[in-house]
């Protein structure tokens, strides 16, 4: 039996993996205070978010099909060296529309390297390993919001918001000097046009089992993403908490995220797929039905529901990713991308419906949060005898 070993080149891709993370959480503390120094709506500060996760989303489109052509190297260098320019272009925003702006480009730019994450770890690692590299991978990059939000935090305490994204920028400035180093993982380019990879999204588009499995396993994005966009305006809105504290609580749901993970690697080992992801959706659909009608009452309870949910959400993503990709034979960069781009997708119009100024919004998100977990566990208890697992 093949006893598997911590591989340094994980660190690497969860790097990669957590440029967006990297790009909005440290960034949740300071979307009140933008909002206040600029007079405006915390509806449209947040927009800065949800704006961030469409360009985020469009882009994946883009550089999966991109790095089956040219190849995965030449392109994560140039999507994170625009990724650091207009992190420290947002650095210098003097206003909501110049904020905007950067942030589409910078949108834009992080779909690289989130893209070539899931593509390189396609080109390297096969089966049950590339399982278990995904759950790592995941565990790793956890530690992104754990930290992110504390350090926006303290970078408000003592300096101006501005100072976040410079903080962003020499974040991803690490990945950015790896990738000069790296070697190319794709040993298959294509040689045909880029227009005509671009049309083999058809290719992906009429595989039934890639699609049913992409819309139901992907869905769960959309209340993990909401909580994302959520959570500023529930612990220091609602909850008239400071920003420190908050950073603390979203460190908190991190380290679910970690647990997660890590219970995901173990029990993939000793259960059936199928059956794990059946358990998973159970606990998750009770972990927001419980934020829906205790989270309200008491940060406390909301912070532990949810983190709960986080700690399922992070089990089961790893998980659902490898199925997902287990679908398809060829085209990977595309069929990559496109799921990523559903995840997104999904992702920004729930946190556009999050932050929402509800009358209840706990209530609300919590409400939100069940229904779709409802809605995606019936779609899995048919989609489970359908697809190759």
């Amino acid at each position: 039996m093949k006893v598997w070993t911590f591989d340094p080149y994980i660190l690497f891709l969860a790097f990669l993996t957590a440029i967006p993370a990297a790009a909005t959480d440290v960034y949740l503390a300071a979307i009140p205070t933008i909002a206040k120094e600029w007079n405006i709506s915390q509806e449209v500060a947040s927009s800065t978010m949800s704006f961030f996760f469409i360009c985020l989303s469009i882009g994946l489109l883009i550089y999966g099909p991109l790095s089956d052509k040219f190849g995965r190297k030449p392109i994560l260098i140039t999507s994170l060296l625009i990724f650091c320019i207009s992190s420290f272009l947002c650095s210098i925003a003097d206003n909501i529309n110049q904020l905007l702006f950067f942030r589409i480009i910078q949108g834009l730019s992080a779909s690289g390297p989130a893209t070539l994450s899931m593509a390189i770890t396609r080109d390297k690692f096969q089966g049950e390993e590339r399982k278990r590299v995904l759950i790592y991978v995941g565990m790793v990059m956890a530690v992104v919001p754990m930290v992110a939000p504390t350090v926006g935090a303290y970078i408000l305490e003592y300096y101006h918001w501005h100072i976040i994204f410079r903080v962003v920028a020499l974040f991803a400035l690490i990945p950015f000097l790896l990738s000069l180093v790296m070697n190319e993982t794709n040993l298959k380019k294509s040689n045909v046009s880029v227009r005509r990879i671009m049309l083999r999204y058809r290719v992906v588009l009429v595989n039934r089992k890639y699609l049913k499995s992409c819309f139901v396993l992907t869905s769960t994005a959309g209340p993990f993403f909401a909580f994302i966009g959520f959570s500023s305006i529930a612990y220091i809105k609602y909850f008239q908490l400071s920003e420190k504290l908050f950073g603390y609580l979203f460190a908190f749901n991190a380290l679910c995220a970690v647990l997660g993970g890590f219970i995901a690697s173990k029990l993939i080992k000793k259960f059936e797929v199928s059956k794990i992801i059946t358990c998973l959706f159970y606990v998750s659909i009770g972990a927001t039905l419980l934020t829906m009608i205790l989270g309200s009452f008491h940060y406390f309870a909301f912070a532990l529901f949810i983190g709960v949910f986080s700690l399922v959400n992070a089990a089961l993503r790893p998980i659902s990713n490898a199925i997902i990709l287990d679908q398809v034979d060829t085209d990977i960069g595309s069929a990559t991308s496109l799921m990523l781009f559903y995840q997104f997708v999904i992702g920004a119009v729930y946190m556009s419906i999050a932050t929402i100024d509800w009358k209840a919004p706990i209530f609300f998100y919590g409400l939100l949060s069940f229904s779709t977990m409802v809605a995606i566990f019936v779609g899995w208890k048919k989609l489970r005898f359908q697809i190759d697992i």
